[in-house]
């Protein structure tokens, strides 16, 4: 029987059967084509078991590898060095890469030299987040990275450091959703946009909407019909993405990401410094990122799959931090540092303040716990009145409507029962209330002190005689 061709796709990728990782670059050459010399792009596949050809139609045959979706470069621009690869081939591993001292330490040295970060763990999320777009395969998901901030606090400065050193970046300002779509298939390209405002603004931007809301996380195609053949054609979101916005984004949108807030910057000559070509050294620090990213995509996969450290948060949260988490994780096994649990502990902080569930829906969820006892059906107006317990503002309750609770408590998957002559009800057992505390892990300190599962034993009723005594003492006054 006949051996079947590997295929291979796009510009980054790893083979989990064998452990290999391999990257597309494009080398500039110049040739001759009637009797004009021109720069064009040749496309070479460098392997981490040390190989280096031409993804030509003559060595895929030779080497029984199908090339999908070649990856197109801008002709002339060199991302990895061709001197500095073969650098890498002939050492075969000899010369491991330092992750921490070759990679990690100089870009943060970069951004802090150039960048007034409010928070000073922010150059090292950045630092990181840039070593994760050259390990893309090995993660089912990667979190954007929002920077907000007023004009003039630094945002547009980040991209341009970022644009020089993530892998195949780019930048977004002139770009269409259709060339974008192609520009990640193809080269699962790191998309940095500029003035997402026009994210939840501008009514053409809905196709990058789409992109965006698709592109976090791995296996997430979009579809789109080709207008001249009108087929089906599917497209792969998933790439690394950074957004600056002055203005916050949608929630959705604002789910996918981490945020790091930017502040001008008092210090004059950090803020008069100018990100160019000739800032650093950029190309040194690409080819480090280019050989780290092969080398340490099985070393990082692995820690991703066995080590619980880095699982330490639920759901988006950890979907969203463990990535970062790993790769930090990896640091730490070249040299002793805090980076670490530096990381860790921010992951923590961030999560605490990004509470599950926002003011309105936690009240809902309170009050449930404070009026239901048994199952039967609970009335809209009671749940209301009991939720102003748990509102700070009460003139908040106003913008509370009926329709939004009922809304909410099928959010919840609670099931509408029979429509009383006070209004709608929904059917609500105790077991389903506890159920939901759990889940959406609302703390015993936000519970009310008196609720601590199960049936609870009914309040005693008023009699009809202490009601009576109570209007005649209001009269009385």
């Amino acid at each position: 029987m006949e051996e079947k061709f590997k295929i291979f796709k796009g510009a980054i990728g790893f083979e989990p059967n064998n452990n290999i990782a391999y990257v597309a670059v494009p080398l500039p050459v110049v040739v001759e084509k009637k009797g004009k010399w021109q720069v064009q792009n040749e496309i070479y596949l460098v392997t981490s078991d040390y190989q280096f050809w031409p993804l030509t139609e003559k060595e895929q045959k030779r080497r029984r590898l199908f090339y999908q979706s070649l990856p197109q470069f801008p002709v002339g621009k060199e991302y990895w060095r061709k001197e500095n690869i073969e650098d890498f081939i002939k050492s075969k591993g000899e010369q491991h890469i330092d992750p921490y001292t070759e990679v990690f330490e100089p870009i943060r040295d970069v951004l802090e030299e150039n960048i007034d970060f409010h928070h000073s763990l922010d150059s090292t999320l950045i630092a990181i987040w840039i070593m994760g777009t050259y390990l893309l395969p090995i993660f089912n998901s990667y979190p954007y990275i929002l920077l907000t901030g007023t004009r003039g606090s630094g945002k547009t400065k980040v991209l341009e450091v970022v644009s020089r050193l993530a892998f195949n970046a780019q930048l977004t300002s002139n770009a269409t959703p259709s060339a974008i779509f192609r520009i990640i298939e193809a080269n699962q390209a790191t998309i940095l946009i500029d003035e997402g405002e026009m994210l939840s603004s501008r009514e053409d931007s809905q196709e990058l909407r789409l992109i965006l809301n698709a592109g976090y996380r791995r296996n997430n195609p979009v579809s789109r019909t080709n207008k001249e053949t009108h087929e089906i054609q599917w497209f792969d979101t998933f790439s690394a993405k950074m957004i600056a916005a002055i203005n916050p984004l949608d929630s959705t949108l604002r789910s996918r990401c981490l945020q790091i807030t930017m502040v001008r910057t008092a210090n004059q000559e950090k803020g008069n410094k100018q990100i160019t070509d000739n800032t650093t050294c950029w190309a040194v620090l690409r080819d480090a990122l280019y050989g780290y990213g092969l080398q340490a995509m099985p070393e990082v996969k692995e820690i991703l799959e066995h080590d619980e450290d880095i699982n330490i948060l639920e759901c988006r949260q950890n979907e969203l931090w463990k990535p970062l988490l790993a790769i930090a994780k990896h640091l730490s096994l070249y040299v002793t540092s805090t980076v670490f649990e530096e990381l860790k502990e921010r992951a923590l902080e961030e999560n605490t303040e990004e509470d599950t569930l926002d003011d309105w829906h936690k009240a809902v969820l309170l009050a449930l716990n404070e009026i239901v006892s048994s199952t039967r059906p609970y009335t809209i107006k009671e749940i209301r009145e009991e939720m102003a317990n748990f509102i700070e503002d009460i003139k908040e309750m106003e913008n509370i409507t009926n329709r939004w609770i009922g809304n909410a408590l099928a959010r919840f998957g609670l099931k509408k029962g029979k429509r009383k002559e006070e209004g709608n009800t929904y059917v609500v057992s105790r077991q389903e209330v506890e159920d939901l505390l759990e889940r959406y892990q609302l703390k015993e300190t936000e519970l009310p002190e008196h609720a601590e599962g199960g049936e609870r034993e009914s309040e005693p009723e008023i009699v009809l005689e202490e009601v009576a005594e109570i209007f005649n003492r209001k009269e009385e006054i």
